[in-house]
């Protein structure tokens, strides 16, 4: 994750041009940093395959169950300690609920139909 920080002082004395030209930047560095970290592990990956005969395995369905339902205890500990802290995690919770479902009928569909053609 990248973060770019400001003191409150200085973005609330920025006028809205430059306020646009910071978002922009760091939108761009975002991305490019998103796509050099994608070709860089693709890269990697081919070398451990095909020089180092790496094989990939996924870990079962019932493995990573028991991972996000440990993650989920721990956000749910987390979540309740104080009011403000409460309201917080139970908006991440909507909205990871959310973007679980539109990433079903974007992300997620389209790699699938992407996959169904071998180039």
């Amino acid at each position: 994750m990248l973060g770019l920080g400001l003191s409150k002082k200085l973005w609330d004395g920025l006028s809205d041009a430059d306020k646009l030209m910071f978002e922009t930047c760091a939108l761009a560095e975002n991305n490019f940093d998103h796509a050099e970290h994608n070709a860089r592990n693709l890269a990697a990956l081919n070398v451990l395959i095909n020089e180092h005969d790496v094989v990939l395995w996924e870990f079962p369905d019932e493995v990573f169950q028991g991972f996000g339902n440990a993650a989920k205890d721990v956000l749910a500990d987390a979540g309740n300690n104080d009011a403000m802290t409460k309201e917080i995690y139970e908006s991440f919770l909507a909205f990871r609920r959310q973007a679980a479902d539109w990433s079903r009928y974007s992300d997620q569909a389209y790699m699938n139909k992407r996959a169904l053609v071998d180039f």
